[in-house]
């Protein structure tokens, strides 16, 4: 049986060992990040951020506004780990790298009607958790 893995799109064949070690390692990493979202662990970075304390010292700026945006991007975070690594890719080449349905359609090698399928569920299941 070959393994294989991709390594910056590319597929590189790999012994079983490194095959196994690779997803034991991407198992792990997903596992804590699952964890984070569960137990709303965030790094301390997220409050000593810099660009936020050079807003503070201008008193033209809706301190209140900033935090709330601030919010609502963990939230998406955390609604954006709750995806398979499909649904990530999908939705990081839609809104992330602007790639058209067409383009993913054909780098994929499935019909557009597909993608545009899973982007509506994948959406779909987004808005549920924002809810």
């Amino acid at each position: 049986m070959s393994y294989f893995i991709y390594v910056n799109g590319i597929r590189v064949p790999v012994s079983r060992e490194v095959y196994r070690e690779y997803w034991r390692l991407t198992n792990r990493e997903n596992y804590i990040n699952r964890l984070e979202v569960k137990y709303h662990v965030r790094p301390f970075s997220d409050y000593a951020d810099s660009q936020l304390t050079s807003f503070i010292s201008d008193g033209k700026m809706n301190i209140e506004k900033i935090l709330e945006t601030k919010e609502i991007f963990q939230l998406l975070y955390e609604a954006l780990l709750t995806l398979n690594d499909d649904e990530f890719s999908l939705v990081k080449n839609l809104l992330f790298e602007e790639k058209t349905l067409n383009e993913i359609s054909l780098s994929n090698q499935i019909s557009i009607s597909t993608v545009a399928r899973r982007r509506d569920k994948i959406l779909k299941h987004l808005k549920k958790l924002l809810e």
